[in-house]
């Protein structure tokens, strides 16, 4: 059985986990485990990432988020996505909606800077759904292989500002769709 897990990492508002699970479901078209099993299931949440408190920037390392959330991912497990509402940072860059190591195991993705309460606007939760499903998808989708697209719709397309994230759709370009569908079959 190959999984992809779904948790919440130092609390999460009530039913994401449930929209994103539809959103990959959809989206990534995985098939099902078996003839009973879902391709996703949802572990218990994880506690408050402490040790990876960036405190002069009151953000969390990222980087250290996936390497520890990597060892959580049950043995019938191929990818586990951790989602927060903590803003995240790395080292290298000053904040990322979310990150995945290339054909690794591990995602992250934060609806801090996904909400538009964050840009000190009025809060729209169909506008942080539709970044987030964004979000999941872009960084699935490294953690499956793929690579920045330089079609600027594509979901795969860099989205270093919410105005690009904004500007791309929902979905795979043909070519994306095509390499990440290589990749399902070969997992």
């Amino acid at each position: 059985m190959d999984y992809i897990y779904l948790t919440a990492l130092g609390g999460l508002q009530e039913g994401v986990l449930d929209l994103v699970q539809n959103i990959i479901t959809t989206r990534i078209n995985l098939p099902p485990c078996s003839e009973h099993s879902e391709p996703i299931k949802t572990l218990s949440p994880l506690p408050s990432p402490d040790y990876a408190y960036l405190e002069k920037r009151n953000q969390y390392d990222a980087s250290k988020i996936l390497e520890q959330i990597s060892h959580s991912l049950p043995q019938d497990g191929i990818k586990i996505i951790a989602l927060t509402e903590l803003d995240l940072g790395t080292l290298v860059l000053s904040y990322v909606f979310g990150l995945a190591e290339l054909e690794g195991k591990a995602v992250v993705v934060s609806t801090c800077r996904l909400r538009q309460e964050f840009y000190r606007l009025p809060r729209n939760d169909a506008l942080l759904l539709e970044r987030l499903s964004k979000e999941i998808l872009h960084e699935l989708g490294h953690s499956f292989g793929l690579v920045h697209c330089l079609q600027p719709y594509c979901v795969m397309s860099r989205s270093t500002t919410i105005n690009q994230i904004d500007t791309k759709m929902q979905d795979f370009c043909p070519r994306c769709r095509e390499l990440l569908n290589a990749k399902l079959v070969d997992k």
